[in-house]
Formats: structure tokens, sequence, C-alpha cells
């Protein structure tokens, strides 16, 4: 008898194990994250003229600017700020009327030496790439960057 009640109580452990639901795994819930193109019809990289960047700067809040970029597609906008934090380092903010909004920061940091060193970036929240502005043996280069490798979702 003891044998049979044993067995009874093994069998009725083994279909609760069986028929347990607590150990399953969630289903697994992931957005696609990938965003349309902004910048689409321009090439991964090209040059921008260095007067163009300091024609900038002299912008007053407020006002317009419109910029060559490449292939006779300009960036028209707004200059929404300019700071200067110190005497060698400037920023300026354009807000973007044909690119959907997009933002183009960009910083100019004057050196000892008189040397000037321009870095920025356009970039909108809503798509999903990011041109960003580097400076190489005096050209100014435009290049096309994943928007993920810069911002946080």
């Amino acid at each position: 008898m003891k044998s049979l009640t044993l067995l009874g109580v093994m069998m009725l452990c083994c279909t609760c194990y069986f028929r347990s639901t607590a150990q399953l795994s969630p289903p697994i819930r992931q957005n696609n994250t990938e965003k349309l193109s902004l910048f689409s019809r321009l090439p991964e990289k090209f040059l921008l003229d260095k007067a163009s960047i300091e024609k900038l700067f002299t912008s007053p809040v407020s006002g317009t600017v419109k910029i060559l970029l490449a292939d006779n597609t300009f960036f028209e906008g707004t200059v929404t700020e300019i700071v200067q934090k110190n005497l060698n380092v400037a920023s300026i903010n354009i807000k973007s009327s044909n690119f959907d909004g997009a933002l183009l920061t960009i910083s100019k940091t004057t050196y000892e030496n008189k040397s000037v060193k321009y870095a920025g970036r356009i970039v909108s929240m809503r798509y999903g790439d990011v041109l960003t502005l580097t400076n190489k043996n005096n050209q100014f280069i435009f290049s096309k960057e994943k928007q993920s490798l810069y911002m946080v979702e």
C-alpha cells in the first residue's frame, strides 16, 4: 500500500511539473527601429565650402540661411541660437525648413595659433541618418552615418 501511495504522489508531482507554465519565457516584443533616410538624395560623402561655414557665424538669430550641400541640394533654415561660452568656442543651431525640421549644429573652435576647427552634424529624431561634418586636411567633409550610432531612442 505504501508503494502505491508513493507512486501516486510521484505521478501527481510529475503531472504538476509538466503542466506548470510558470517557467515559460515571455514572448519577445521588439519594435522595428529601422527609420527612413532623410538624406537619401545626397552622396555618402561630399565637400562643403569653408566660406559657407564661416558665413553662418555672421548670421543673426532668427535670420534665414541657405547652404549648398551637394548636387544642387540646399540646406535652408532659420538660426535658432548662437552660443559663445568663451572667446575660443562658438556654436550655432539652425532649424531646417526643407529637411523636415532637421537641426544643423556647428561648433567653431579657435586655437591659440589662430587655427580654426569646425565640427557639426545635421540630425532629425524622425529619421535614421545623420550628416556629420569633419575637418580633414583643411577640407570640410559631410558624411552620412546611422543615427543609432549617435542617439539612443
